[in-house]
Order: C-alpha cells, then structure tokens, then sequence
C-alpha cells in the first residue's frame, strides 16, 4: 500500500501557511505575515514549494484589504486605494480525500477537495458491528466514492479518514475500545488499507470534528476553545494554543467519563459515576422508562420536561447538572475562551430557553475567576458534518 501523499511543507512556518490559506485565504502574502507574526519573506519562502507542487496559487486580483500601500484612517468607511495584488489560495482540486464516520446504525461518507469543499456524499445502513461486515460495507462505500470521482473527471484519492467513537489511537489507527461498536483492539487501519490500497487515517469521532471546525468552521477564530458534543455518548475534542489536544495516550477530553454522577449509575464503558451514564440521550430515555414504566424517545423527554411533567423534570435536571459541572471542570482545567457544544442532542436543549438558562447558570456558578469569560456555543451538526472531519484529518495529516 502506497503512503499518504505529503504535502511540501519543510517547516513550522509552511504549515501554519498553509494552514492559515486553508481557514482563511485568498489571502496576500503581507497579509499572512501580519496575522502569523513572519516576515513576508519568511512567507515568500514557505510558499515557494507549495506553489511549485500546484497546492498554492494566485488568486484573481483585489485592490480591498489586501492592497499594497494602502492605509485607512479610524473613522473612514471608505474603499482602501493601493496597488492591487494578488492573494494566493490553495488549489482545492489539487488533491482528493474520502470522509467517513460511523455511528451505531449508519455510515456517513463524503468526498471532499484538499479545501474541504464537500464534493459528494452518500449513506447506508451499518447495523453489523462484525469486523468483516464493517470492512464489506466501508469498502464497497469507498468503492462508490471512487466510481463517482472517476465519472466526474477525478483521477485519483490521496486517502481516506474514518471517524469512529471511542478510544482511538491516531498513532496506528487501533480502536482500542470503541463500547458504540463493541470492538476492542483491532487494527482497523491496517485491515481497512489492505482492502481498499489507500492510506487510511483513523481518529476519534470528536477529535475528528474538532479538527474540521479548526480549519474550515466555529474554531478557525479561536486559539483555545473546546467543542462538547451530547448525544449517543458525551465527546470532548480540545484545541489550545493551536493545536489540537490528544495527550499522552490519545484519550485527552474525556469529560463523558469524569466521576460526576451518582455512583449508582453504570456507564456504558463499564465505570460507574460517569457523566454519560446519566447525560447521554440513551441514559435519559433509560432512566425515564425505569421511572414511569414505558419507552420513551429523546424528543418524547424534552417535550415532557417544557410540560413542567415531574420525571422528565428530575431525570434532565440531574444529566444538566453533570453536564455543566462536567464543563466547568473543562474551563477551571484549562480556560478556553468557548466551548462549542454540539451533538445529536444540542438542538433540544437550543430549542428550550428554560434548560439552556438553568444550564448556564449551572455552568457559570462553578467557574472560577476570569474563566468565566468562556463562551458557550450551541452548533447543530449533521453527521455529514462528522464525515467531512474524517476527511479533514487526512488533510491535516
């Protein structure tokens, strides 16, 4: 199997260049050195062998912001004169990549450019958790991908990135334990790009998002920030001080399994006290059927709990509660100026002022000194969304 393609960056300068055009560009070279703190020609430099490999190019010309010479007094809203220049982007069709993430019941898998421009997308049934069923179903996905690239002009795909919930090592891409799929030590990575011959990048499914909002969405902005998803688990993927956070053994962010609940409550994972054990969507709906005697869906609890009914108002009480306490550990830890929370069950809590005020509070009444200043940022994603993160790991890889 051939190694991933590399793109040429020869130092740090390059990659954050490259970098910075991938959030951000068209941009001028003056105006790369302004926000990276280089020389222009430092830039000039870094740019060189990512523009010889067809990855950076001229854009059409601008006289607006980028403009040469051109000054702006406090106070004048007037167009900048100055000589036009041409900012440089980065070539999205210049390299190809796969995207997939995969839940307990679906696939999701997108093709996007090396701009993460989403090109195309497909889904399908992933109810087998057999390893060989799972490598069958994501081979033959990859293999659509391929035939429809082919059809549209695209000749080839650097590679492939594969979201999957759990504990994940980026190093080899061995789920370690993912308890969604119930795998625990395959090789994933190897077994996948034995089947496919395409490098193959594997990463946990929040990190993976985090890694999409670092260069195309909410992050781009941001040095410090964290993003929380709540739905079928509880994620955490950490980006400070630009970079993204993995720690020692790949499982940094796991704020879904801090002790902060009841210890009565056994997590999915095996523990008990896990926030997820009681904050999880499948955590809620359990608990409310142990409490009332009948199934119930998500929709079903939130619509009960802005009824004012009595369980719902205990049992979603009690998951916020973990749920800011579990954030306000996260920003008195390590102070991020917001944290971004997202997941298949964001937009019930969005959707009711009431959970989201007494989430808030709950959250800023544990915060200590100025990280209090955090930001909370509700963002609904698609699992679409999730997949093009895949795809942005290959990129950032």
């Amino acid at each position: 199997m051939r190694e991933l393609e590399k793109i040429p960056v020869t130092s740090p300068a390059s990659i954050e260049v490259f970098h910075e055009l991938l959030s951000h560009g068209p941009l001028a070279r003056v105006e790369i050195a302004r926000r990276l703190g280089l020389s222009q020609a430092a830039v000039t430099k870094a740019i060189a062998p990512l523009s010889e490999a067809g990855y950076v190019q001229e854009a059409e010309e601008t006289d607006a912001k980028t403009s040469v010479g051109a000054e702006k007094t406090e106070g004048d809203h007037s167009p900048v004169k100055g000589r036009p220049v041409s900012p440089l982007e980065v070539v999205g069709e210049r390299a190809y990549v796969i995207g997939i993430k995969i839940t307990a019941s679906r696939l999701f898998e997108v093709l996007t450019d090396i701009s993460g421009q989403i090109l195309w997308t497909y889904e399908c049934d992933f109810s087998s958790h057999s390893v060989e069923d799972a490598l069958d179903r994501i081979e033959a996905c990859t293999s659509q991908a391929r035939r429809w690239a082919k059809k549209h002009g695209i000749s080839e795909i650097t590679g492939v990135g594969l979201a999957i919930s759990g504990d994940i090592s980026r190093t080899d891409g061995e789920v370690r334990n993912s308890p969604l799929l119930g795998w625990t030590h395959i090789d994933i990575c190897q077994l996948l790009s034995q089947r496919i011959g395409l490098p193959v990048c594997v990463e946990n499914d929040v990190r993976a998002l985090t890694c999409a909002e670092r260069l195309f969405g909410e992050g781009k902005e941001s040095n410090s920030w964290a993003i929380v998803t709540l739905g079928e688990g509880i994620g955490c993927g950490l980006f400070l001080n630009g970079a993204v956070l993995a720690g020692a053994y790949g499982v940094a962010g796991e704020i879904g399994h801090l002790p902060l609940a009841s210890m009565e409550s056994i997590c999915s994972c095996g523990r008990r006290g896990c926030v997820e054990s009681i904050a999880s969507a499948p955590a809620i709906c359990a608990r409310m059927e142990q409490l009332t005697g009948k199934k119930w869906e998500l929709c079903e609890v939130t619509d009960a709990y802005e009824q004012g009914e009595a369980h719902a108002q205990h049992v979603i009480g009690e998951a916020d509660r973990a749920v800011a306490s579990a954030l306000a550990t996260l920003t008195n830890l390590l102070g991020p100026e917001k944290i971004i929370l997202s997941g298949e069950s964001v937009s019930y809590v969005a959707d009711s002022s009431t959970r989201l005020n007494n989430l808030q509070k709950m959250f800023r009444s544990q915060i200590f000194g100025a990280a209090a200043e955090c930001e909370l940022v509700l963002l609904t994603h698609t699992f679409v969304d999730w997949a093009r993160g895949a795809a942005a790991c290959v990129i950032s890889e």
